[in-house]
């Protein structure tokens, strides 16, 4: 037997106006003529889904990175180069700032 509930979109409150709860059902942030005055959270930073596959953060917050020109090839090239292809190398201090930006919460 399959039981159907339905959740009503707009409640009375106890003081005779009405609460749209439509905020709850979508699961978003309440409007903000409803908010009170101790809601301040502070939106959530966006991940650069590019970057976070192509840069990791270790434990110490050091961001590491890949070497380029590793994609094919390989048999052109002597063992001992293409073993420094594998790898990963520290970002450089100056990108460092703008890249910690795109990930700001790391990589797992």
């Amino acid at each position: 037997m399959d039981l159907i509930v339905r959740l009503p979109l707009a409640v009375v409150t106890s003081a005779g106006g009405s609460c749209c709860l439509g905020h709850v059902l979508r699961g978003g942030r309440k409007p903000i003529s409803q908010r009170g005055a101790t809601d301040h959270t502070m939106p959530k930073l966006k991940t650069h889904k590019a970057a976070a596959k192509r840069l990791k953060m270790t434990s110490t917050g050091k961001i590491m990175r890949m070497k380029g020109l590793r994609g094919h090839l390989h048999r052109n090239r002597a063992h001992r180069a293409t073993e420094l292809y594998d790898k990963m190398l520290v970002v450089s201090p100056a990108d460092k700032k703008r890249l910690a930006l795109l990930i700001p919460y790391g990589t797992a």
